[in-house]
């Protein structure tokens, strides 16, 4: 005969073996002030769409804020997963992570031209770039792996499209 254990409730499990989800984020209303701040900085990164060529610092700039618009969004997107994962039963925690994908699918798209835009740079832009602003040194191997995947990187609109397709295929079946 085979004996089933009952799962403990969250409640029952010592807090020393639970997720620290406070250090992420205090409140889930802190989670959505900076959910909104999100939204923001996907609009706020076409900016720079079409001008990576532009100068040096235009392309400092732009790189600056996709890292952080990048971060941003795997914070919140943490934070919900693993919201939810501490009980998937919980419709909003379920709701949580779905805005939390969701808008992930738009942070990646809405950052999706940078890549094309950089390898559309005239010849010799990147490395005068480079030189010129001490600053872009940081993203070096960047530029690099970008370079390396020459080949296989789609156009800005094509780039665009598979990043909106993250997002239906992340949904449940």
């Amino acid at each position: 005969m085979e004996i089933q254990e009952k799962l403990p409730s969250r409640e029952e499990i010592p807090s020393k073996f639970k997720w620290r989800l406070e250090d992420i984020y205090a409140s889930d209303a802190l989670w959505e002030q900076d959910f909104q701040k999100l939204q923001h900085q996907i609009d706020g990164i076409q900016a720079y769409k079409g001008r990576l060529g532009e100068s040096a610092q235009v392309l400092l700039e732009a790189l600056q804020f996709e890292e952080n618009l990048l971060q941003l969004n795997e914070k919140l997107y943490a934070y919900a997963r693993m919201r939810r994962d501490e009980d998937n039963t919980n419709s909003t925690y379920q709701a949580l992570t779905d805005r939390a994908e969701s808008l992930s699918a738009r942070a990646h798209a809405a950052v999706s031209f940078i890549m094309p835009e950089i390898l559309a740079l005239p010849e010799g832009t990147l490395s005068v770039f480079r030189q010129a602003e001490p600053g872009l040194e940081l993203y070096g191997f960047a530029f690099d792996e970008i370079m390396r995947r020459k080949e296989h990187t789609l156009s800005v609109d094509e780039e665009k499209l598979l990043a909106q397709v993250a997002e239906v295929a992340e949904a449940p079946a």
